[in-house]
């Protein structure tokens, strides 16, 4: 039996501060399972959406799969391009089999609902997209039944997963005693770094990328790209290539594709070619 053919569509926002906040293992790094798996597939990130029909033209599908089916369709999409209906429809009209994912919790309480009106629009944009899915895998068990109320697709629990390569086997003792908060220190979480009782228990992570040139390098990348395709999108098939090379960094050392590289956060990053000669 033949394995199918897949069309990765994977959101990308359009400057660091917000996209750091997406982790690779659940973004780009999903493409190692695909790899691993002997799959043929072909990536799409939402920033070069406009471009697409383009970009795939003369492709052929078994199956799509859209991350995420929620975030994207946020107004202003969260920070990267919004995706549309009419976008959902074309792509559900590439394959009989469509997989929507849904990486964040849907149901909030009252009080989180008014820290972050936002998370309103989770919801809201699920009234439109679920429909065009034929699978929803959501990382959060206990919206399963939620979702399930608004579609027939099947809908399945998917535990975030990780990159082997990024799985460290020896035992070492940690460098910091405390547990470490890692994300976004906003309403009741920003109460609990500042709680004198949980000084000695609980610290904020501050990533190492904040003192290299990843920052910069990003955002001089998706600049570049909203340059491009804001008018005329013909001819970019060979920008896209070299945007997200055919190769994966650990199989061409010294030639990685700038986007896998960066959003794969390499300690090296002085060995990555420039983020916008591919540009030129």
């Amino acid at each position: 039996m033949s394995k199918p053919r897949i069309l990765y569509v994977q959101h990308e926002l359009y400057d660091w501060p917000r996209a750091k906040m997406w982790s690779h293992n659940f973004h780009l790094g999903l493409e190692n399972g695909f790899a691993t798996n002997g799959l043929d597939f072909t990536t799409l990130v939402t920033s070069w959406f406009p471009a697409a029909k383009e970009l795939l033209e003369g492709k052929q599908f078994d199956q799509v799969w859209v991350n995420d089916i929620a975030h994207a369709f946020r107004d202003g999409g969260c920070g990267g391009y919004q995706m549309r209906e009419q976008d959902l429809e074309w792509l559900a009209g590439l394959a009989p089999v469509r997989v929507g994912f849904v990486n964040e919790t849907l149901q909030y309480s009252a009080e989180e609902y008014a820290s972050n009106s936002g998370l309103y629009q989770l919801q809201e944009a699920l009234g439109i997209t679920a429909k065009y899915a034929t699978h929803i895998l959501a990382v959060d068990e206990n919206d399963m039944a939620y979702l399930q109320s608004l579609v027939p697709a099947r809908v399945m629990w998917m535990v975030p997963c990780m990159p082997e390569t990024f799985i460290g086997r020896a035992e070492t003792t940690p460098s910091i005693p405390k547990g470490l908060f890692i994300g976004m220190p906003y309403g009741a979480r920003a109460d609990w770094l500042q709680m004198p009782e949980l000084q000695e228990l609980l610290a904020k992570h501050e990533s190492q990328d904040n003192h290299s040139i990843i920052p910069e390098r990003f955002n001089e990348l998706h600049a570049a790209i909203g340059s491009r395709i804001s008018g005329d999108v013909s001819g970019l098939a060979s920008a896209y290539t070299s945007y997200l090379a055919a190769e994966y960094p650990e199989m061409s050392p010294g030639l990685q594709a700038p986007i896998r590289h960066i959003s794969g956060n390499c300690a090296d990053c002085a060995s990555c070619p420039s983020a916008c000669t591919w540009m030129d």
